[in-house]
């Protein structure tokens, strides 16, 4: 488990440090392909105001170094208790509750005392609320928020925000049932043998070649329904794994597609189209912005096919699928 986290780590870590020059290339801070963004901002670094004026930005009220304490903070606390020793320790206090046995025509589930136990000290949700306690002291104690709040009301041009309580409530409550809503889901198709039915009749369709080129599309549909990652791997991971495991491919090429469509299928989500065209200040033009994604939605997805078969070609020689 600590190695995959550190794998999962650097790779986040690759990535960011690959995208911050890229960030600074000037195509991204002038208007291109005849939107007129308001969002967008000129050559001198100022923001564009509806109507074109140019505004002055406010100055920050805390420096970069400042701004990604948090980061930092969740960084460290991370590591510290992917440790194993650490994940030991903290792992042994653990809450669930008592299951009886459960038999259908496909699946046959045993008593459990607990069943699928929480670890709150180590789950990943415990980890986030220590890192954002630790970094809102932090920067309570340097008085930011007083700052930022103080900022907001002098300069002309910028939107009130919301309280931090508010805010929060407003953003986590619709997010987190649905991401309740799709486990519960899940869970209930996967343990009652709901998953292992479509996956047979997937296998019963589509020859393993065909499943290992389309398996990534899949991902992009439930990134495209549900406009998140997550949920498209809530939804679809379970089976694509047991359609691999049936049709004899390598779970983890199958497994690396959904997860790379469902990141791919984001650009094409109409919820987050919407939210793009919304902070960019163009609504009612997301049809242009979503005929530019889609084709190279569309043609990433294809090589995202021709790469797992690559992948997987090894099981194809040997006779696997």
């Amino acid at each position: 488990m600590y190695s995959q986290f550190i794998a999962g780590f650097l790779a986040s870590a690759v990535g960011l440090v690959a995208l911050y020059p890229i960030s600074r290339w000037g195509r991204f801070q002038t208007q291109h392909n005849g939107f007129d963004c308001p969002a967008m901002k000129t050559p001198e670094g100022n923001a564009v105001a509806d109507g074109g004026t140019v505004l002055d930005e406010p100055e920050p009220v805390m420096s970069f170094f400042e701004s990604i304490i948090p980061y930092l903070v969740l960084t460290a606390v991370a590591l510290v208790s992917a440790v194993p020793s650490v994940s030991n320790a903290l792992g042994r206090f653990k809450i669930g509750l008592a299951f009886p046995a459960a038999k259908t025509g496909f699946v046959e589930l045993e008593a459990a005392k607990p069943y699928s136990p929480l670890t709150p000290l180590t789950h990943p949700g415990s980890i986030i609320l220590v890192g954002v306690l630790i970094a809102w002291g932090i920067y309570r104690y340097r008085g930011y928020y007083e700052d930022w709040q103080r900022t907001v009301q002098e300069a002309p041009g910028l939107e009130e925000k919301s309280g931090i309580r508010r805010g929060l409530i407003e953003s986590a409550v619709p997010a987190s049932l649905a991401i309740v809503l799709l486990v519960s889901m899940a869970t209930i198709m996967l343990k009652t043998g709901q998953i292992r039915i479509l996956a047979l009749g997937i296998a019963a369709v589509l020859p393993g070649v065909v499943y290992l080129f389309v398996a990534n599309a899949i991902g992009v549909l439930g990134s495209f329904i549900t406009g998140s990652n997550t949920a498209s791997n809530i939804l679809f991971a379970p089976l694509q794994a047991e359609t691999a495991s049936v049709l004899h491919l390598s779970k983890p090429t199958v497994l690396g597609a959904q997860m790379s469509g469902g990141g791919l299928g984001n650009a094409i989500s109409p919820s987050n189209v919407v939210l793009g065209t919304g902070t960019a200040g163009i609504i009612g033009r997301e049809g242009e912005v979503l005929r530019i994604t889609l084709k190279w939605t569309l043609l990433v997805s294809a090589l995202l096919g021709v790469l797992s078969l690559v992948l997987g070609g090894v099981l194809f020689l040997g006779g696997g699928a």
